[in-house]
């Protein structure tokens, strides 16, 4: 999988914009500050043109071309054109009116957010469906991280085939990291330091504890622990008031599978409502992230009692994420041609809501039934990802739609999209991308939404509707599928169908979490969470 290739400029730059992450200029030394200038898709023969190109640009506003060499930290131009620089609000001004420039936006800082993990998940079982998972070793995954200990034992590329001759990446060195670090897994590395010394100075005076889920993730011990959640803690507090000599045993340390219930929503897990656009459910998914045994940086030795281990108990959304990028990798070596869009609807729609004693998954602390709010579509199937029968899939035109739906402003759309932009009238509503979600923020009485799905399988199939809503109280929901039935021939084959929602009575801010399956027999199973709004508080964004 070469995971840029099939991206859209739009992609690109949305990932550009959140993940630059060490790029503003250091205020406290001069006025100039780190800028991304954006030019979109270029004709240009190679490399060399774009980069010539973009001194020249920066020459015109900088004053030479030695001073517009000197500012610029990065050039873009593989699969579109454009560059970093060090430049003053003024300077950045004036290349937004230059006619060749779409977009200038300040880069910002964002901070970053397996034992048996696969045998929990099922990947080690008998493969669901009869789909074979196969190592793919033609698979490429690119990662953005602060850094990478390529001497871990979790980068042996013991059984791995060469590296793809379709890989177009290098291996670069970098401080205590040499080409011979690479190997067959860990196929291309490269280091971006010029925006982060931008604004922290060079990397080798940079005081290290700003370096040591930086390292630290999650809740980390120093000794021996034992952690009780709440319910444990008032059972050891119950024996503890009402036995004369409490006792206190510490055996031998063993794992103990299936003894309790699983997954259980963590404390630490983001939850919903989306207060950006609240009409798409937040989390999408959820994916293993408590007491991960993890690859560790032995010279990381502060939160580990001073002790050197390359192996480290770890809790967070750092460790689910890890998981779920896998997962999507797995998908799309079996499907290349999958969109972004059609791997993440076939990982939503085969998750699982209930947990392995089939009851509702639970929140902790407090162990209450935990909702769409929290877990999304619900927790990982990797091997029903492989095969989910159908798919909602969307691409750049429809996250245009999206767009204009929350009242984004034409210029704002044309710095994504490069070009002008006109919005439909009326706009498509927010609630109607098609994604694998349905969620309507503001109900008033009663809402239709609109999916289309796409039919992947072997030969013909029918799949039947079913809606299953989890009203309020006093709040009574009734939900219309049209058509309750869709019938495919071949595989590839797309139908648009529609739900429709009446509320016989609404309350102010009444929430209605539920869902839609499409069944075929036996063999599949995808299901959407719903979440409804009634009478909502919640504004939505523009009006």
């Amino acid at each position: 999988m070469k995971i840029m290739e099939k991206y859209t400029n739009i992609t690109i730059i949305i990932t550009l914009f959140f993940f630059n992450r060490y790029a503003v200029a250091n205020e406290a030394v001069s006025t100039t500050k780190l800028y991304i200038v954006y030019m979109g898709e270029h004709s240009y023969p190679d490399s060399d043109s774009v980069i010539s190109s973009n001194h020249e640009l920066l020459a015109s506003v900088a004053g030479s071309f030695g001073q517009a060499k000197e500012a610029i930290t990065h050039h873009y131009h593989k699969s579109f054109r454009g560059f970093s620089a060090k430049l003053t609000p003024e300077q950045a001004q004036k290349l937004r009116e230059t006619e060749s420039v779409i977009s200038v936006f300040e880069s910002k800082t964002n901070q970053l957010h397996t034992t048996h993990s696969w045998d929990f998940l099922g990947v080690n079982n008998v493969p669901q469906n009869n789909a074979k998972v196969e190592s793919k070793s033609d698979t490429i995954v690119g990662v953005i991280d602060t850094g990478i200990w390529p001497e871990s034992e979790s980068f042996n590329d013991n059984g791995l085939g060469p590296v793809p001759k379709r890989f177009k990446g290098e291996c670069v060195a970098g401080d205590q990291f040499t080409v011979n670090n690479c190997n067959r897994k860990i196929i291309g590395a490269r280091i971006y330091p010029k925006g982060y010394e931008a604004k922290y100075g060079p990397l080798e005076s940079f005081n290290a504890t700003f370096f040591r889920r930086r390292c630290k993730r999650g809740l980390q011990y120093v000794i021996p622990t034992t952690v009780l959640d709440r319910n444990e803690v008032q059972v050891l507090q119950n024996y503890v008031s009402r036995s004369k000599n409490p006792t206190a045993k510490i055996s031998p340390t063993k794992t103990i599978l299936n003894a309790t219930r699983a997954p259980k929503m963590a404390f630490f897990s983001s939850i919903g409502p989306n207060t950006i656009t609240p009409d798409i459910i937040k989390p999408d998914i959820t994916a293993p992230g408590v007491r991960i045994l993890a690859a560790w940086s032995p010279v990381s030795i502060e939160s580990t009692a001073g002790r050197s281990v390359d192996y480290n108990i770890i809790s967070g959304t750092s460790m689910s994420c890890p998981h779920a990028s896998g997962i999507a990798a797995m998908v799309k070596s079996h499907h290349p041609s999958w969109s972004p869009a059609a791997i993440k609807s076939a990982i939503m729609t085969t998750a699982n809501a209930m947990d392995n004693t089939k009851r509702a998954i639970l929140q902790n602390p407090s162990d209450s039934p935990a909702s769409p709010f929290n877990y999304g579509s619900g927790h990982v199937n990797p091997i029903a990802a492989l095969d989910p029968g159908l798919v909602y899939d969307f691409g750049s035109k429809d996250l245009i739609d999206f767009l204009c739906s929350t009242r984004a402003y034409a210029t704002q759309i044309q710095m994504l999209t490069g070009k002008k932009v006109a919005c439909k009238s009326p706009p498509v509503p927010m609630y109607d991308l098609n994604y694998p979600s349905i969620g309507v923020a503001n109900m008033n009485g009663s809402v239709t939404i609109v999916r289309t799905v796409t039919y992947y399988g072997h030969g013909p199939a029918v799949f039947d509707s079913k809606v299953e809503l989890d009203s309020p109280t006093g709040v009574k929901v009734k939900a219309t599928v049209k058509p309750k039935q869709l019938k495919f021939k071949e595989a590839g084959e797309k139908m648009i169908f529609s739900v429709s929602f009446v509320a016989d009575k609404t309350n102010h801010g009444s929430l209605v979490f539920g869902s839609l399956t499409w069944s075929s027999g036996n063999k599949y199973k995808v299901r959407s969470p719903i979440g409804l709004n009634l009478a909502s508080a919640i504004q939505v964004r523009g009006k």
